[in-house]
């Protein structure tokens, strides 16, 4: 039986997907109540067989359980939104680099909180040296990023150096 909550919205695309001359239909995670009470996550894919006028004589579905893919999504969420209220509470800068693009993903708010710049939030290697890297430490940083990208390592630490505001001031 379909969950009471997504009735409305599932009944109203079958009925709306019978009525029009379509031959497929698919209906996106939406809930179904088993017998013991039990509610998963269900995908379902249809077929319309139509007579030579267009009108639906029948149909046959396929119904997914998704229920699994549904709560590691919904855990996934949760857990990137407990990440980024930790990131914003942070003075910390929390960045990622793309290796395949050489670029850094950088939090925009961050980096405007922390160090003045507003940003798009990529920024090539060297635009990152050239401005929060302090001059003294820049050769530093450039060597042990070049390790790190021949190494391919997944996780690394990045010597103590210092960073420059926007301001001119030491971070």
């Amino acid at each position: 039986m379909i969950h009471k909550e997504d009735q409305d919205r599932v009944l109203g695309e079958i009925m709306r997907n019978r009525m029009s001359t379509e031959t497929r239909a698919e209906y996106k995670n939406f809930r179904l109540v088993k017998k013991d009470g039990t509610v998963v996550r269900v995908n379902a894919s249809a077929i319309f067989l139509r007579d030579a006028s267009g009108k639906a004589l029948r149909s046959l579905a396929i119904v997914r359980n998704v229920n699994e893919a549904y709560l590691s999504e919904e855990r996934l969420r949760k857990s990137n939104e407990r990440y980024q209220l930790a990131a914003k509470a942070s003075f910390d800068m929390l960045w990622e680099i793309d290796f395949s693009t050489n670029k850094y993903i950088v939090s925009e708010e961050a980096l405007l909180r922390l160090f003045g710049y507003q940003s798009s939030g990529v920024w090539s290697p060297q635009t990152i040296r050239q401005i929060l890297i302090h001059p003294d430490d820049q050769e530093a940083i450039h060597y042990f990023e070049q390790n790190c990208y021949f190494k391919r390592e997944e996780l690394f630490h990045y010597p103590i150096h210092r960073h420059l505001r926007k301001d001119g001031s030491i971070a």
